[in-house]
């Protein structure tokens, strides 16, 4: 099944007595598969070491699978240090 854009969706579920029922609506604003749609998370730890623009945080991962997971993403702080995850 292919679907073009602009297109719109609604996503139903089984209700009770067999009704259906609306849980979400929207639109297809674009359909390219290289596309990476990502959520945007808060990742807290303590900063290690600080120069101009790169920074070490440590204690903000617990699990090797979560830093091998995170490692393409590239991170920015607050104050705008570029963060780049890697195991030491």
């Amino acid at each position: 099944m292919n679907i073009f854009p602009p297109s719109n969706v609604m996503i139903f579920s089984d209700g009770t007595l067999g009704q259906k029922k609306l849980i979400a609506f929207g639109e297809v604003r674009n359909s390219n598969p290289l596309k990476v749609i990502l959520e945007r998370i808060i990742l807290t730890g303590y900063p290690y070491k600080s120069k101009k623009k790169k920074a070490i945080v440590r204690f903000m991962f617990f699990n090797a699978n979560d830093v091998n997971y995170f490692k393409p993403v590239e991170l920015w702080t607050k104050n705008g240090l570029r963060v780049i995850i890697s195991l030491l």
